[in-house]
């Protein structure tokens, strides 16, 4: 293969023997937007101006500098087909597709109406790869064959969803795909994209078969998406995949972006566990209040500890934090807030099958993050029936009637979550009634089989839109 290098900066410093040591590559030429180094050599290869391009042979165009979107529009200004410009991580995700040999066994199950392959980011114990993980689960209840492709992952999690009887297909490559890749993604009736993280893919895959996007992210996700990927950002593409949110929240974030391009919700579902589990019957006089998830600043811990040191009648009550540390800092700073108290405990990460073995032990579940499009933790604690306690910029506050099903309060509000919690505690035990409501409040909305059928209709949706489309 042939190719022209663009760009003689950090990035070529860096990374110029990677690109040497491939045996099948011959560099042809140089080039770069700083007129200092043209007509001379470097490395003992000409630099020409980015103008004369089209007057060299080539393959392809590995674009090596900090400044991709820029250069990626410039040589497409200059005429060279776009499927011919590779950014750096596209060029070494295209490595990795070379050295996979062998496709995947996607064997589609007996009796299954529908081969669904779900594409994600990696695994690992946070929303959205629970999200992947129970659409493949309400999936099969509608005799769907459904595959999760995703770049890598938490072992434990990806052993848990395959014990689940679910094929997990590690794909190097992704978000990126190229022709190893559509080979076997082709072999799909719709390809459900889970996170606008995964743009690139929604982008490439929606060129050859219907894609359903199912957006989850906060509003700071998508800028450094939006810089990385902004090739992929055409709206006539857009136009043939059918996009849905799982929250209202997410949606509006969306379409602020995407000019009212996502029209529908399509919220999550959860298996239901709560039979499942041992039983308790409270014996303990002290409340436990938790906050599950990853311990990182855009969580909030630290908003439930400080509510925590305001409770006139914190003695009464332990306070349990239940997550990986994914930020050293962040992980220290809220261990030195509590000090030498003795009424938090510090869980570190959970299985599924783990947490709720212990969700019995918990009597109010908090959610203390400034936003989340929908938090699953919540609705899990829903189906528990527990008492829980969510910010009103999350998702799942648009099905919590404040003092009825659970509670909302303002986000980042430290008082407003130690008066609640106090609250709680001074009426523990006329709590049966929220309780109940929370649980009729996952009957109702966020139930498998209501997850299930939801998606059943919104594949139908995401084939009819390409169907239409293929017919203009």
């Amino acid at each position: 293969m042939k190719i022209i290098l663009f760009g003689l900066g950090n990035t070529y410093k860096k990374n110029r023997r990677v690109v040497q040591s491939i045996s099948d590559l011959k560099i042809v030429a140089l080039t770069d937007n700083n007129n200092v180094f043209w007509r001379q050599k470097v490395d003992g290869i000409l630099v020409i101006p980015p103008a004369e391009i089209k007057s060299v042979h080539f393959d392809n165009i590995l674009i090596m500098s900090l400044y991709e979107n820029e250069i990626f529009q410039q040589l497409v200004d200059l005429g060279v087909d776009e499927e011919r410009i590779f950014t750096w991580d596209r060029f070494l995700a295209g490595q990795l597709s070379d050295s996979v040999k062998e496709f995947p066994d996607f064997s589609i199950e007996e009796g299954a109406k529908r081969k669904v392959l779900i594409i994600s980011q990696k695994l690992d114990y946070d929303g959205g790869s629970l999200a992947v993980w129970n659409a493949a689960m309400a999936m099969k209840r509608y005799d769907i064959a459904v595959f999760i492709a995703v770049p890598g992952g938490n072992e434990k999690l990806i052993n848990e969803i395959k014990h689940q009887g679910i094929a997990v297909v590690i794909c190097p490559t992704l978000p990126y795909v190229f022709d190893e890749e559509k080979k076997w993604i082709g072999r799909f009736d719709v390809v459900m994209v889970n996170l606008f993280t995964m743009l690139e893919s929604v982008y490439e895959i929606s060129k050859f078969r219907p894609v359903l996007w199912w957006i989850h992210e906060a509003k700071f996700i998508y800028q450094p998406i939006l810089n990385k990927y902004s090739v992929c950002v055409r709206k006539e593409q857009f136009l043939k995949v059918n996009i849905c949110s799982v929250s209202r929240a997410a949606k509006g974030i969306f379409n602020q972006m995407f000019d009212d391009m996502c029209k529908n919700i399509l919220m999550l579902g959860i298996p239901d566990a709560a039979s499942r589990t041992t039983q308790y019957i409270q014996t303990r006089e002290k409340t436990v209040f938790a906050v599950i998830g990853t311990i990182y600043p855009v969580k909030a811990q630290h908003i439930f500890i400080s509510a925590a040191t305001n409770m006139v009648n914190s003695q009464d009550a332990e306070f349990w934090i239940i997550g990986k540390s994914a930020n050293k800092d962040y992980y220290q700073k809220i261990r030195d807030m509590w000090n030498s108290q003795t009424n938090i405990k510090f869980w570190g990460e959970l299985t599924r099958k783990e947490l709720y073995n212990i969700f019995h032990k918990i009597d109010v579940v908090v959610c203390t993050s400034p936003y989340e499009s929908l938090p699953t933790v919540i609705i899990e604690a829903m189906m528990f029936g527990k008492v829980c306690i969510t910010t009103e910029n999350t998702g799942i506050a648009d099905y919590i009637q404040d003092g009825v099903n659970g509670y909302v309060i303002p986000a980042e509000n430290v008082m407003a979550l130690s008066e609640t919690m106090e609250r709680i505690m001074d009426n523990r035990n006329g709590l049966d009634y929220i309780k109940a409501s929370a649980r009729k409040t996952y009957e109702k909305y966020f139930t498998l089989d209501v997850f299930g059928r939801n998606l059943k209709e919104v594949l139908i949706e995401t084939e009819q839109r390409w169907g239409g489309y293929l017919e203009q």
